[in-house]
């Protein structure tokens, strides 16, 4: 259904309500397609994909029309809500500039899901209430509605009044004053209906263009969607331009072939999708053209396998000298020689592999073309990194717990130990792993002014802020540290002062410091330490964050990024040599 372009009725106030209550819904569909399509190699439900995509755009499209006014809070004054209207425009920019029917959207998922999910969460608080400016308008270009017609009568008998003016005072001969002030009294009264006149006949014909525009989207959108799909289509595909069309394609069965390994006295096969959803594999023939682009390369780089079929290889692939045959050339598998090299990527930094040659072999054995695979070195580093992690972090624990078995510290010193042992846990492995994910999908970047707004704005007490004078303009956080605030804030149940401050005891690691000082004296603080431990700690951890209690005062540290680094460190080393 297609509201009207004039939102300013009951229907139009269902419909919004609606359409925001049921994004998440339609989000996580979207996403889950995503996955089907270009995870699972479920190329059928590429159509649906496309219309799902195309419906939540023209939804946000519609609510993007909505005055920020209009959202209302459920409360006696009815303040005007200031987050839903920002977390929507948010969503309509992803969806409008960076979310596309794609493998590279997928990195979105969490980020995009939650802004719906909050969305959804705001809109059962609020009210919608349209400004009466809205209503009017929607009156006044609506066929045989009140206000049209009165509109209508009220230009007539201005029309009416001026002729009679014009024929009538003459014959009448009245004083210049008189016939002046009769005069210049129809005027206005017809210059100022006839403005209403030619406003409303304006904002109806802006209107019926933009139901003209949607309704026209719609049908080239339904024709486009029930085309015969050209995606396995060899000649459809602007890729295989190219000199060598005969001996460059993509098989119909690239995604569902299977890959042979020896196994026992026989031949066993593994299903392609298995291995092509982690093993980036690009292969290449003897004029160095790609062809094959794999579901893990799609994924890394962003560039579709129809788009790359074809292509030289030199136009994704950046190797050390730049003369890609000739770094190429000089590899030989059987020896194990390991080449680092780059991808090019969609609106990213290039992505940086270390990847070995390997003939491809036809059934007589012949040599047929050539194809790079993503070699292991770099994961044997990562495993042998995570162990030494671990190990570090489990001797510190070790150490940690001697301490206050042997009494070598007071009973303040306890509590700060058993803080630190607690927070160790965040330095296993598999947690560092989770947070790195979530750090590059989740973390949002804020101000110091955001960060307090959004942690206070549920609280009636009032809490003094207070805002360190080296504190940067923006800095990059996991989004529920807010959340994390907020809660101690409310186990604590009186006023405090908040203090933010970043620290950084080395160049690239910054923390975020949060300094909690109730307004009262510590005996007057019925704080339950077990009970504040068991409410937030899980929570605090969750992000990464510690907290410790130094008198009344209570700290929290989480951690943060001031600036985004897009280089690696021998890239940046690099870089910094030649300019010197």
């Amino acid at each position: 259904m297609l509201p009207h372009p004039i939102l300013a009725t009951e229907d139009d106030r269902d419909y919004i309500e609606r359409s925001i209550l049921s994004m998440q819904e339609h989000v996580e569909n979207f996403f889950a397609l995503l996955e089907l399509v270009y995870l699972e190699s479920k190329s059928e439900q590429t159509p649906r994909a496309h219309a799902l995509f195309h419906s939540i755009q023209s939804t946000l499209k519609v609510l993007g029309t909505v005055p920020s006014s209009s959202y209302r809070k459920n409360d006696s004054k009815l303040t005007v809500d200031e987050e839903l209207p920002k977390g929507l425009e948010r969503m309509r920019r992803l969806f409008f500039d960076v979310v596309k029917v794609g493998p590279e959207s997928l990195v979105w998922k969490k980020p995009v899901t939650r802004l719906a999910q909050e969305a959804a969460q705001h809109a059962k608080n609020i009210q919608i209430k349209f400004p009466s400016s809205s209503t009017l308008v929607r009156k006044g270009v609506s066929r045989n509605s009140f206000c049209f017609l009165l509109l209508i009568l009220i230009f007539v008998s201005a029309l009416i009044l001026a002729l009679v003016t014009m024929v009538v005072i003459p014959f009448i001969g009245p004083s210049p004053s008189v016939a002046a002030a009769v005069g210049i009294l129809s005027a206005v009264f017809l210059v100022g209906s006839g403005s209403c006149i030619i406003f409303c006949f304006v904002m109806a014909v802006r209107a019926l263009q933009e139901l003209f525009d949607r309704l026209l989207g719609e049908r080239m959108h339904a024709n486009l969607i029930y085309q015969p799909s050209s995606g396995l289509s060899d000649e459809a595909s602007p890729c295989n331009m190219t000199t060598n069309q005969l001996r460059v394609k993509r098989g119909r069965d690239t995604r569902r072939g299977y890959y042979a390994i020896p196994y026992g006295d026989c031949v066993g096969y593994i299903e392609g999708k298995h291995v092509d959803a982690h093993v980036v594999m690009i292969g290449f023939d003897s004029n160095y053209l790609i062809t094959r682009w794999n579901m893990a390369a799609e994924v890394m780089t962003g560039f579709l396998e129809s788009g790359c079929i074809g292509k030289p290889l030199s136009d994704l692939l950046i190797t050390p000298s730049g003369d890609v045959p000739h770094d190429l050339s000089t590899l030989q598998a059987s020896k194990g020689d390991v080449l680092k090299v780059k991808l090019r990527a969609f609106a990213t930094a290039p992505v940086t592999l270390c990847t070995i040659a390997a003939p491809i072999l036809n059934l007589s054995g012949k040599t047929i073309g050539s194809i790079l695979i993503c070699a292991n070195a770099k994961d044997n580093l990562g495993v042998f990194r995570s162990y030494i992690r671990d190990y570090l972090t489990s001797e510190v624990g070790v150490s940690l717990s001697e301490l206050i078995e042997k009494n070598a510290v007071d009973t303040r010193g306890k509590a700060a130990i058993s803080s630190l042992q607690s927070f160790l846990s965040c330095a296993l492995d598999k947690q560092v792993q989770e947070m790195a994910r979530e750090m590059l999908t989740e973390w949002e970047w804020t101000t110091a002014e955001q960060l307090l707004a959004q942690a206070l704005r549920s609280f009636t007490v009032r809490h003094e802020k207070q805002i360190d004078s080296m504190f940067p303009a923006t800095l990059c956080l996991h989004p529920n540290v807010p959340k994390a605030i907020s809660t101690l804030l409310d186990a604590i149940g009186v006023s405090c002062m908040v203090k933010l401050e970043v620290l950084s005891q080395t160049v690239n690691v910054f923390a975020l410091a949060v300094t909690i000082t109730p307004h009262c004296e510590e005996n007057e603080l019925h704080l339950n330490e077990e009970e504040l431990q068991d409410a937030i700690m899980p929570l605090i951890h969750s992000i990464c964050g510690n907290m410790c209690k130094d008198g009344k005062d209570i700290n929290l540290r989480f951690p943060c990024q001031v600036t985004a680094f897009l280089e690696d460190g021998e890239d940046a080393f690099k870089s910094i040599e030649k300019t010197r």
